[in-house]
């Protein structure tokens, strides 16, 4: 694993994982919050190869600047993972889960618990490998799932056989695309099927654009929207419209937990200063202040950040900062 930036420029990425790795990447915990510009989970070349974030509770993701990609790797078997019990993943940014080129090798998000996925820019995209059984999976195997773009949602089959891309869940299960589309497309490899599914009794698929599902050019390569067991009954499929796909807000921070958390999530209404996650910051860190709230017409709308007035040791002691710098003086303080 590296964590890249340095005093200077406060990048704030996460990478687990190495295109050229042969062995292991392992970042685990018993319960997790994490906070960075952008991750990434690359699988390696190495047959056998591992990339892992392993959060064994709760996992609390946030992503100021930019997305989670998720691929897998050149090897055989060489797996890309996220894998908490319970999870809430927001990204400012596009989500990304592709399966590689290897055998096997497989990407996936995937919580034993409650998932809640949702990107305040960009996309959510799911897309099968060229590898035989490179599978591309975000998926919930134990509770509900809430999946939310704020663009498209896009779900691809690969090319190779069995590279299947697939959005599941084991109870209610709901797809959003704010303001694009929901696209299933089934792959050029045979039984590689592109599919939104659900055990659980109801399903909700809507899309500010519009819903698409065609098969792909392989045997089988089928477009699925499936609930309870291929019964369908509890479906519901709408196009939202302008402005009414509306995408869901998280009624509380899943950070405010009384430690020295600091950063990004989306909440329906501005959050007051007078949060309780404001009041941890504080008292933790008397030094930095809960910003405003993005004007209404910002893309980030809703979005608590947090900044520093002056930068001591990045800029001149004392000195204002650029917008640039408090930028990155908001990675800087994330990291």
């Amino acid at each position: 694993m590296r964590v890249s930036g340095d005093s200077h420029r406060a990048n704030g990425k996460i990478v687990v994982g190495d295109a050229a790795a042969t062995g292991r990447s392992l970042l685990k915990a018993a319960s997790q919050d994490i906070f960075a510009q952008s991750v990434t989970v690359q699988g390696g070349s190495g047959d056998d190869s591992l990339s892992r974030i392993d959060v064994a509770g709760d996992q609390n993701f946030s992503t100021l600047l930019g997305g989670v990609t998720v691929t897998g790797g050149t090897g055989a078997n060489a797996l890309a993972t996220i894998d908490p019990a319970v999870q809430t993943l927001l990204a400012n940014g596009t989500v990304g889960v592709a399966g590689g080129s290897g055998t096997g090798a497989a990407a996936e998000i995937a919580s034993t618990g409650t998932q809640t996925l949702i990107t305040t820019l960009g996309d959510v995209s799911v897309a099968g490998g060229a590898g035989a059984d490179a599978t591309a999976t975000i998926a919930t195997s134990g509770a509900s799932q809430t999946i939310a773009g704020a663009v498209d949602v896009t779900l691809l089959g690969g090319g190779g056989t069995s590279a299947t891309a697939d959005i599941s869940s084991a109870g209610g299960q709901q797809v959003l695309a704010y303001t694009g589309d929901v696209a299933l497309t089934g792959g050029a490899g045979d039984f590689a099927s592109a599919m939104i599914f659900t055990s659980g009794p109801t399903q909700a698929v809507g899309a500010g654009g519009d819903i698409f599902l065609t098969a792909g050019t392989g045997l089988e390569a089928d477009a699925l929207l499936v609930v309870g067991g291929m019964s369908g009954a509890g479906t519901t499929i709408f196009g939202c419209g302008t402005g009414a796909c509306a995408v869901p807000g998280l009624l509380s921070s899943p950070f405010a937990n009384g430690t020295a958390d600091a950063g990004l999530f989306r909440a329906p209404t501005a959050t007051p200063p007078s949060s309780p996650l404001a009041d941890i910051i504080d008292l933790l860190f008397p030094e930095v202040i809960a910003g405003p709230p993005f004007a209404p017409d910002d893309a980030l709308t809703d979005l608590l950040v947090l900044y520093r007035d002056t930068y001591s040791g990045f800029v001149g002691e004392g000195e204002p900062v650029t917008e640039e710098e408090d930028i990155r003086g908001r990675l800087k303080l994330c990291r």
